[in-house]
């Protein structure tokens, strides 16, 4: 990804299939050459095209070849990549098929070779680490099985230590980047063996957690090992889960080691407790030993603290879309609600908004929503798990009702379970489930209680292998797919089930082919039901979709294997065909969604705007006339299925939870979100507001920004609490969240957002408020007036942004006259040059329902009680420096407090140390609390670009080092926050010849401060081997009287 929280690098690359990845740093950010090893080889579960390369920073690619007679790396996975830090165009990777070397391949490119070390016990390379030292590189890999190998080129390699032992399956390796001379060896057993190659043996590191509480099962799969760059004997293990704080979390631990003549131990601390489970590498930010990242199953996580305890680890995960999805579940009316499972990341709901949300825990296969009542949902975790809510899914409100199974009965790890189709004459049949083991279950209440058919025995029930699909014509007709190739039908006569085995229906009619049964899906134009696709998965043979009609097979993947009109030979797993037009059927596979209008006779490609990632599951929303698919680590897409012609940009703005901007706004429907509410268009979801609590206190501080995130899962909304005073100035913060469905990212996207006295009923809009809109210019009439017009980038389906305004109590009545006054209500309008507000409505409620580029909420004003709001806190920026342009210097930053009382934070560039920056502070804490910084960073940056354009400009130079310095601080994202003592030392800053840097120092008004009362704070630099002062900066600090009363 190219940040945290924007667009992906690349989403049409040749696979998005990652094992590996490397990253030798440019002069700037388009200049970074990325390797990337495609092909997952822990798990295995898709594998890739080969190494896959980026000179420019992930704005191009190319996949590279191996060499002549080495075996192909397309249809393999990577498990490791390194490279040589004395030369960027050595890679060794390691593999499901071995060590390959990049090498030149005499054309002006390069290739990858297969290196064979002697006796490998495994064709498979699960690591590879490189160090450099004394201008000799040195290559580290381990074979599954072991032995590990060293190499200084990466084309001779010879076993290292003596004593390693045998058949330990996976191994992960660790080295410091400049130490060759220590190696760590991580094993799925949970083992950590080192060697110090001057003794050259191999010894178990003791004292490490049982292997049950650090990898559990899951060694070959979750097995992270880093070592600490500043100390040899500081190792960090990821493995798979423990329980801790109330929840799971990742099994990640410290280990800090003692090294004797005899032995290699090591103390632990579980440092996992903020990380999610399953972690699958663990790496330092390079010289930078606090800075430590984490991958695992749950994204990426980053503590700037890494010899600490406690919650230090911080979720970078806003914005990235990378989970892999399941199979989905739809309201059976509204296309405001889904549900999808996913792997290890529980089952998510969508409710209109772009961030889906935790709805059900661990791992979640597949959903059904009950279409007589859709608060109903029932859910899969794995094998026969099956959970329950009757809440509308929301989160811990699943109660589990497992299916029986039986003693020897096996089952899938992701077990299907499906509902009946929509029959209203039927209520009762909304109840009926279906559930797949070796075995079709059947329930009539919903989860309740479980019975195998047709006889509910396993000996009777068991079909020819585990059920991996299952799809219900009706009530009383069911359809199973099997791993290995059987169809089953299976029909109920009052109580009573039969069974027919489809894919054996006797001789020329038989199915000509065996492997996964990905999908069944029943053909609309049969109204007997006894028509049905199925897909087929693996590779070997182009007829991956089959009909039948009841008595015979035909194959529908094309005229000929290779043709123009014929599916690829790919993994098939979902199929949707259109009810209302039967001969059009879609596709989902490993490569795309494809779409046939003959009933499968011809095939086209149907993916327009989708990521190279697998499609697992399709879904057809027939009353919203939406195709909707999930994938493999790119989330989940829709599509319309109507021929009107699309807009590049589409812009909206919701008036209920269930307002998706396609159609008026229907009230009083069931709200999906809070039971036994119904939605209205005055309650507008996107529109919330933020007004302090009775502490003073925010949830978001003010003038800074939000994400879609922030918006969705954190910020509550205030809008029936809205303050005011009847000395005081308070502020409400009002944010707008803007759509847009369109394929055509939109900057300069126009918000304006106006205010109405609504006690008196609703007022109408002025004539010609739309001009206004157009042009950006304010609304005030004696009825409206404009809070503010904001402009938002970057806009993009998928990826909604935040407009924020400030509601002051001036503009609202005291609370006084709040009796009969109290109803006022926001109105939030959009424009875009390329889709632009054109509505003349002037009734606000009506234009509301009517126009998706307007929306309004209701506001109830309140008195507010309480401690009023902190004003915002000073900033002070200084800059450090070396004095010299000849020699490097070493200089410590004392920051003298005089006692004083408020917080002080010191924001911090990348800065080189004598030793770990976090340990160079003396009365000097880490912290995490960005978010005023932020704010702060976000003005002055404005202020200084738009200073830039005027008259009196700040010089340009001066302007330009500022930008600098404050991007950099917010780059490096490293903050202390000063002790309460007289003097805090910030100590070994490493300066080169001639070097500077800029520190920011944040001064919070005390809370227990008088006014008048003044504080002489002082900074002063100083050269710390001749202690000679290198600069100083005396501030004076004094309480004013608060602006607020």
């Amino acid at each position: 990804m190219d940040a945290f929280d924007l667009n992906p690098a690349h989403a049409s690359s040749d696979s998005l299939s990652v094992g590996a990845i490397a990253v030798v740093p440019g002069a700037g950010v388009g200049q970074d050459r990325i390797y990337v090893g495609s092909g997952e080889g822990a798990g295995g579960a898709y594998f890739g095209v080969g190494p896959i390369i980026s000179l420019d920073g992930g704005q191009s690619w190319a996949t590279e070849m191996v060499s002549p007679g080495s075996p192909d790396l397309a249809g393999s996975a990577f498990y490791a990549l390194a490279v040589d830090p004395a030369d960027p165009d050595r890679v060794v990777g390691a593999t499901r098929r071995g060590l390959y070397r990049r090498e030149p391949d005499g054309a002006g490119g390069f290739h990858w070779d297969s290196k064979t070390p002697p006796g490998p016990g495994s064709a498979w390379a699960t690591s590879v680490v490189v160090a450099r030292t004394g201008g000799t590189t040195t290559f580290f890999a381990a074979f599954w099985f072991g032995p590990v190998y060293s190499s200084t080129d990466g084309e001779t390699w010879a076993a290292v230590g003596t004593g390693f032992p045998a058949q330990v399956g996976r191994i992960s390796l660790a080295v410091q980047p400049n130490n060759p001379g220590v190696l760590y060896a991580f094993t799925e057993q949970g083992n950590v063996y080192r060697l110090d190659t001057a003794a050259g043996n191999w010894r178990q590191v003791t004292g490490l957690p049982a292997a049950g509480d650090l990898v559990g099962s899951q060694g070959s799969y979750d097995l992270a090992i880093a070592v600490a760059p500043d100390s040899v004997n500081r190792i960090y293990l990821g493995g798979s889960i423990v329980f801790s704080g109330g929840d799971w979390s990742g099994a990640l631990y410290r280990g800090d080691i003692t090294v004797s003549a005899a032995a290699v131990s090591a103390v632990a601390t579980y440092i996992g407790n903020s990380v999610h489970a399953d972690i699958h590498t663990i790496v330092f930010t390079p010289g930078n030993a606090a800075q430590l990242w984490v991958g695992c199953d749950g994204g990426v996580y980053r503590t700037n603290n890494a010899t600490g305890t406690g919650d230090l680890f911080t979720s970078l995960n806003k914005g990235l879309q990378t989970l892999t999805l399941n199979y989905l579940g739809q309201h059976p009316t509204e296309d405001a609600v889904v549900f999808s499972g996913s792997q290890d990341n529980g089952g998510e709901r969508f409710t209109g908004e772009e961030a889906w949300l935790y709805t059900s825990g661990g791992d979640s296969g597949y959903f059904v929503v009950n279409w007589i009542d859709p608060y109903r949902v029932a859910d899969t975790y794995v094998r026969g798990s099956v959970r329950r809510s009757t809440t509308g899914g929301t989160r811990y409100s699943y109660t589990t009702h497992a299916v029986p199974l039986r003693a020897g009965e096996n089952v899938l790890f992701y077990a299907p379970l499906v509902g009946t189709p929509p029959n209203p004459a039927a209520p009762g049949e909304a109840e009926i489930l279906a559930f797949g083991s070796v075995c079709p279950w059947i329930s009539s209440n919903f989860a309740t209680t479980w019975q195998s058919i047709p006889n509910n025995t396993l000996a009777g029930d068991r079909l020819n292998d585990r059920i991996k699909c299952l799809t219900f014509a009706n009530a009383a007709r069911l359809y199973a797919g099997t791993m290995s190739g059987g169809v089953y039908r299976l029909d109920r006569s009052g109580a009573t089930w039969t069974r027919t085995q489809l894919d054996t229906i006797g001789g020329a009619n038989n199915l000509p082919l065996e492997g996964v049964v990905t999908s069944i899906a029943v053909d609309p134009a049969d109204a007997t039901g006894n028509s049905i696709y199925i897909t087929f998965g693996g590779v070997g043979d182009y007829r991956h979709i089959w009909h039948f009609n009841g008595a015979q097979w035909q194959q529908r993947s094309g005229s000929a294997a290779g043709a123009a009109d014929a599916l690829l030979d790919v993994q098939h797993n979902a199929l949707a065909v259109d009810p209302v037009n039967p001969a059009q059927v879609y596709a989902g596979a490993d490569i795309g969604i494809w779409r046939s209008v003959d009933g499968g006779t011809t095939w086209q490609v149907f993916s327009d705007g989708l990521p190279d990632a697998a499609v697992l599951d399709l879904k057809l929303h027939n009353p919203r006339r939406l195709l909707r698919a999930s994938t493999h680590g790119r989330g989940a897409f829709e599509r319309t299925l109507d021929n009107l012609p699309k807009q590049g940009i589409e812009l909206y703005v919701r008036d209920t939870q269930l307002d998706q901007g396609r159609f008026p706004t229907v009230n009083s429907i069931a709200d999906p979100v809070n039971q036994g509410q119904t939605v209205a268009h005055w309650r507008g979801p996107d529109i919330r507001v933020d007004t302090p609590n009775v502490n003073g206190q925010y949830q978001f501080p003010l003038g800074g920004t939000i994400n879609f995130l922030d918006f969705v899962d954190t910020l509550s909304d205030d809008s029936q609490n809205v303050a005011t005073h009847a000395t005081a100035t308070i502020t409400t913060r009002v944010y707008v969240q803007v759509h847009n469905r369109g394929v055509v990212p939109a900057d300069n996207v126009r918000v304006m957002c106006l205010l109405a006295n609504a006690s008196a009923g609703l007022p109408p809009l002025p004539p010609g408020y739309q001009t206004s809109v157009q042009n950006g210019t304010n609304i005030n009439t004696s009825n409206w007036q404009t809070l503010g017009v904001v402009t938002l980038n970057d806009v993009r389906a998928g990826f909604p942004q935040i407009a924020a305004f400030n509601l002051t109590s001036d503009k609202l009545p005291p609370p006084a006259n709040l009796s009969g006054n109290h109803h006022f209500c926001v109105l939030a309008l959009l424009h875009h040059q390329d889709d632009p507000y054109t509505s003349a409505i002037t009734n606000t409620d009506v234009n509301s329902v009517r126009e998706r580029k307007a929306a309004h909420k209701n506001l109830a004003v309140v008195q507010f009680t309480g401690t009023l709001p902190s004003p915002p806190p000073a900033m002070v920026a200084f800059r450090i420096h070396g004095a010299d342009a000849e020699r490097e210097v070493t200089s410590d930053l004392d920051i003298g407090l005089s006692g004083y009382r408020g917080r002080v934070r010191l924001f911090l560039p990348r800065l080189t140390t004598r030793g770990a920056i976090i340990e160079a502070g003396d009365g000097l804490s880490p912290g995490e609390d960005f978010e005023q910084f932020k704010v702060w960073a976000a003005e002055q940056s404005e202020l200084i670009t738009t200073n830039q354009g005027s008259r009196h400009a700040y010089h340009k130079g001066w302007s330009k080092q500022r930008l600098g310095d404050i991007q950099a601080a917010l780059d490096h994202g490293l903050m202390f926050v000063a002790g309460r003592r007289k003097k805090v030392r910030l100590r070994g800053i490493v300066l080169p010849p001639g070097a500077s840097h800029t520190l920011f120092l944040m001064i919070d008004r005390p809370q227990e401060g008088q006014v008048g009362e003044s504080f002489g704070l002082s900074i002063v630099e100083r050269d710390a081997e001749r202690r000679k002062l290198l600069g100083g900066l005396d501030v004076r600090v004094e309480i004013q009287p608060d602006p607020r009363a």
